[in-house]
């Protein structure tokens, strides 16, 4: 059951697992991906915000935090594995994926 070019619903597994450590999630999701090559060269944006912030006071403050833009995922698996986006079908084979996703909008 292939997903991404080679890479499995295992690796799906694998990741969810990742997250298991209340200690080591961030560090485990970096280590499984890097190792995996399953990183996509998305764009990482940063928007302003206002946040609260409690320790060591109550403050307001404004940060910038790390964004990931939904059209930017798109050109990028559009570019790189179209198929991830097409219902299984290459970009190529347009009435296949076409008719896939018409009968998925219309229900």
């Amino acid at each position: 059951n292939k997903l991404i070019r080679g890479h499995t619903e295992d690796t799906l597994l694998k990741i969810a697992k990742a997250g298991q450590s209340k200690t080591n999630a961030c560090r485990n999701l970096h280590v499984l991906i890097n190792q995996g090559k399953v990183l996509l060269p998305v764009p990482i944006d940063a928007v302003l915000l206002r946040v609260a912030l409690r320790r060591p006071y109550f403050r307001k403050q404004e940060l910038y935090w790390p964004v990931l833009r939904m059209e930017d995922w798109i050109k990028v698996l559009m570019a790189r594995a179209p198929e991830t986006l097409l219902a299984g079908c290459a970009f190529e084979n347009k009435s296949a994926w076409m008719s896939i996703l018409d009968g998925f909008w219309a229900d």
